[in-house]
């Protein structure tokens, strides 16, 4: 509105045009924020009934003159008169207890007001009560249908919701995907925590492929809108090493050229690979401190791996469709190499490299912690709790010592008392990390769990009847066992008919129960459940 406007809307208003006084007020609010000039101007045709006007005055009296209980008094004026901008405000007040008490259903109330008359931010707020079961009966399809209304209408908080919705599978069936499109629309609308949500997704690999930079995006988005979690998620990106700020140290070696320091991460560099033909960038991490040098294990490593690259991604792709379900083609995205010289791969799977044959691992954490997988093979003392490291389904995995033997207190010794495991017990561990063929457990467990399947059944609600269990096959067994710890039962070790050591953790088969791997004087004892070895 040009100034010439003004001036002419400005004397009519002065003259007490009450269409005049709306519009020049209007201007102050939106137009050309001037809230205190705004709030006088409304205040003279207050008494007209016009139900925004009033509500526009409540939203004043919150927000400019912090006057709650008067923002509920004109609220509920405008409520009533079946506003649904107001009615949506007052049902925020109800349910927030702002200028008033606290009272989740009279927020319902009100927001179903509006949201029956179309109004999106209510059919929002309605859906969110829905999920929380805050002033009603918890009901997640109710609140997918109010979700999508709002939706529907553009609206960026319920578009955030409903991809929250998709993420976890609340209400729908979980679709990590259309979770991600829907936090990217509401994130390019600019609210503030579908970009942290999106940014989440982009570091986790939820729902879209993991990239950190465009993390670092749609963190940095909401942290310049002052989301405190996004600043910290923002930061941690740095302190774990995921992105490089541009300040950060640089260096360049002969052997791996331009290195930055990533903090926790050590050093990084790019280098490429070729991959079964196909020419693909290959990040390079070394471990080591800002003030480390590259060491010589570390040159040797690169060197060895370069002259076996090729071999090791046939080897792995071959081991790889043997484990799991669905693989094509794995393309690793970093070569990591330790300070031992240890090295692997990480990406879409963890592939340790320098140890023997190619072996998967199910975490980076295991190659980062290789150099403590080669000690424990001659380690003499023992903690419980300690970490022991096997291959027992196909993948190198970090499993907690523990300890079942009730008659600790009878040791003399007072540091097997305080947790100390006894020659006895590093012997069991050490036989079952060295000498001990592993490879057969997989096949074992395979057999337990169909057995199991075989003979039971369960009833099917859509047949009406009851039906068998279908037979699992090996590439099911990540998803069908969860094994977690070691447990050395040295209790019964007199009793030659009981195992005295045990690899235990959870089973599809028998979820109550769950499973544990026994074995008796070195020699495997057979598979029972869980709860039978306690």
């Amino acid at each position: 509105m040009e100034n010439k406007d003004i001036e002419k809307l400005t004397k009519r208003a002065e003259q007490g045009d009450a269409a005049a006084i709306r519009e020049l007020a209007d201007y102050y609010l939106a137009e050309k924020p001037d809230y205190e000039k705004a709030f006088d101007l409304y205040n003279k045709i207050a008494d007209l009934g016009d139900s925004d006007v009033i509500n526009r005055l409540g939203i004043l009296y919150m927000n400019l003159k912090n006057n709650l209980e008067k923002a509920v008094e004109y609220y509920s004026k405008a409520a009533e008169l079946g506003n649904p901008k107001a009615q949506s405000n007052l049902g925020s007040c109800y349910a927030k207890g702002k200028g008033v008490e606290q009272d989740q259903k009279k927020a319902v109330v009100w927001y179903s007001k509006a949201a029956e008359q179309d109004y999106a931010p209510a059919q929002c707020n309605l859906g969110f009560c829905y999920v929380k079961g805050e002033g009603v009966e918890q009901d997640y399809e109710k609140a997918i249908v109010w979700y999508t209304k709002a939706v529907e209408q553009g609206d960026k908080i319920a578009i955030n919701n409903l991809g929250a919705c998709y993420i976890d599978g609340i209400g729908v069936e979980r679709d990590a995907k259309k979770g991600v499109e829907l936090y990217t629309k509401s994130a390019e609308l600019g609210y503030v925590l579908a970009q942290k949500n999106l940014g989440g997704c982009y570091k986790n690999g939820t729902g879209v492929e993991r990239n950190y930079d465009t993390a670092e995006y749609w963190y940095r988005k909401s942290a310049e809108q002052g989301n405190e979690d996004a600043k910290k998620a923002l930061n941690d990106l740095y302190d774990e090493g995921l992105i490089i700020p541009a300040d950060a140290p640089r260096i360049h070696d002969a052997d791996f050229g331009e290195l930055a320091y990533a903090g926790k991460k050590g050093w990084k560099g790019q280098t490429t690979a070729n991959f079964n033909g196909k020419e693909t960038e290959l990040a390079i991490e070394l471990e080591g401190t800002k003030d480390d040098k590259v060491t010589d294990a570390q040159r040797k490593a690169y060197a060895e791996y370069k002259v076996k690259e090729s071999d090791f991604f046939k080897a792995m792709i071959a081991k790889a469709k043997e484990l799991y379900k669905d693989v094509d083609v794995i393309y690793p995205k970093t070569l990591f190499i330790d300070r031992q010289g240890n090295y692997g791969w990480m990406g879409p799977k963890t592939v340790i490299l320098s140890d023997g044959d190619v072996q998967f691992a199910a975490s980076n954490n295991v190659l980062y912690n290789y150099a403590d997988v080669i000690a424990n093979r001659t380690k003499k003392e023992w903690y419980e709790w300690d970490t022991i490291y096997l291959n027992l389904l196909g993948e190198l995995d970090a499993y907690s010592v523990e300890r079942d033997d009730y008659r600790v207190d009878e040791y003399e010794d007072e540091d097997i008392r305080n947790g100390k495991l006894t020659e006895q017990e590093v012997d069991l561990l050490l036989w079952l990390t060295n000498e001990y063929d592993t490879s057969r457990i997989a096949d074992r467990v395979l057999n337990y769990c169909n057995a199991h399947y075989e003979s039971a059944c369960y009833y099917d609600k859509e047949k009406k009847e009851y039906v068998n269990f279908e037979l699992i096959e090996k590439t099911d067994l990540f998803k069908e066992v969860s094994l977690s710890s070691v447990r050395l039962m040295t209790k019964l070790a007199e009793d030659t008919c009981s195992p005295d050591m045990a690899i235990v953790g959870e089973c599809g088969c028998d979820p109550d129960h769950g499973i544990a791997i026994c074995f008796c004087e070195k020699v495997y004892d057979g598979i029972c459940s869980h709860a039978d070895v306690l």
